[in-house]
């Protein structure tokens, strides 16, 4: 469900732009060097990206920071791709 028809026009043009961050895991732990599961209720959409977060404490620490944390994320993100990768998930 879309808030808006003009949020599902913009879906439908470019779903993978709606694609969350760093493969779904949890942001705040990725900008940590870890991988976490996510929770699909503690997500954030910060300059058209959307990132999700372990748990809604998680999300508000992110928040406070995220601007450092995306770049830390941004750096750790392209090794733990691989790593799953490898693992053939």
């Amino acid at each position: 469900m879309f808030v808006t028809e003009e949020n599902m026009a913009r879906f439908r043009e470019d779903p993978e732009a709606f694609a969350p961050q760093y493969g779904g895991y949890c942001a705040y732990a990725m900008a940590q060097d870890r991988l976490a599961a996510s929770n699909p209720d503690a997500w954030t959409v910060y300059e058209d990206k959307l990132y999700l977060n372990n748990n809604l404490s998680g999300r508000d620490r992110w928040r406070r920071d995220r601007d450092a944390l995306i770049t830390g994320a941004d750096e750790h993100w392209p090794d733990h791709l691989l790593e799953i990768q490898s693992r053939g998930r």
